[in-house]
This record gives structure tokens, C-alpha cells and sequence, in this order.
């Protein structure tokens, strides 16, 4: 289960991906992101709680979105629980100019790493691929969020092979309570 939960837990990094992915038609790959990249990018700064569901496990968390030095990247960090195990993330992302697609990679102390790269599709839905190695085993599988309103958006996974079903939905910290135990 623990290799099922990590690759939704560093979905909250692959958010702002997904945020910033798209381009319009006919641009040019540059070496730089859009210029709406930073505006996307920064629906996510802050802190977030997340709740979960990993087949049958309940997930719990908090994390925070930063800006890179220079506003060209995000960093998250997360801290929560897997049942009753203590899981603590890190995930970065940017912009790859050749495809252009946002990338993320996260990692996952007790876990393994990840990768996932995001295209949107239409306003508020963005799907990715993820790939990795967690608990020293391959996994793939396809991830989606779609964005409700500024201050939720759930991300879900799709049942597979080497990933179950999980559902997470992530809420705007915004009350001292829950911020607290926000990761720096």
C-alpha cells in the first residue's frame, strides 16, 4: 500500500504542474515556460491539507508549495500519515521546453521516487502519466485533478496492475489549525 500512496502523495507537487502545463497552439517551444507559468504557479503557493483514500487506507497530511529561487520552479514539502505510518515528501518541478509539459519529480523517504509529467485537458482537468520505483519496484499508472475552485482540487488515480484506486482531495489552509503542523 505504501508504494500505491506514494505517487498520490507527491501529486500535491505535480498540481502545480498540472496548473502550468498547457500552451497554446502554434507556440514555439522556448526555453523558458509561458509566461502564464508564474500566475499558475502561483495558485499553489501556500499550504494545503490533504485527505485521502488509498484502497481502503486512509490518508492524512499537510504541505506547502514555495517558489524556487527566481520564480522559475515550485518545491513542495509534505508530512502526514499512512494508516498509522509517518510518511515525509519532497517533490520539485519545472518546465521541459522540448515537450512542453511541466515535469515533477518527488521523493519519498520511506517510499521511493517518482515522475510525472501533465497535459491539460479543457479548464479544470489535467491528466498526467507517472512513473517510478517505490518500495524497490516499478509503478506506472495514469493520475488526474481537476480543479473545483480555488481553494479545492482532488486528484485522482486510476486502478492498475501496480496502482490501486486513490483519491485525494486538497483543501486551501487557511485557519491557524491547519496550519500548525506545516512543513518548511
Amino acid at each position: 500500500m505504501f508504494r500505491l500512496c506514494f505517487a498520490s502523495l507527491s501529486v500535491a507537487a505535480s498540481l502545480a504542474a498540472l496548473c502550468v502545463c498547457g500552451k497554446a497552439a502554434g507556440q514555439e517551444k522556448d526555453a523558458v515556460p509561458p509566461q502564464n507559468v508564474n500566475k499558475r504557479f502561483e495558485f499553489l503557493v501556500g499550504n494545503w491539507t490533504i485527505e485521502g483514500k488509498v484502497a481502503d487506507d486512509a490518508f492524512q497530511a499537510k504541505c506547502s508549495y514555495r517558489w524556487t529561487p527566481g520564480k522559475h520552479g515550485l518545491v513542495t514539502h509534505w508530512s502526514g500519515s499512512f494508516g498509522a505510518t509517518a510518511v515525509h515528501g519532497t517533490a520539485v518541478y519545472g518546465w521541459d521546453s522540448k515537450a512542453g509539459e511541466i515535469v515533477d519529480f518527488g521523493f519519498v523517504r520511506e517510499l521511493g521516487w517518482r515522475q510525472i509529467r501533465w497535459i491539460p485537458k479543457g479548464e479544470n482537468r489535467w491528466e498526467g502519466q507517472m512513473t517510478g520505483v517505490i518500495q524497490g519496484e516499478e509503478s506506472q499508472g495514469k493520475i488526474a485533478a481537476v480543479f473545483e475552485s480555488d481553494d479545492l482540487f482532488v486528484v485522482t488515480s486510476e486502478r492498475n496492475a501496480t496502482n490501486p484506486e486513490q483519491v485525494y482531495r486538497y483543501r486551501r489552509a487557511r485557519a491557524a489549525k491547519d496550519v500548525k503542523g506545516e512543513v518548511r
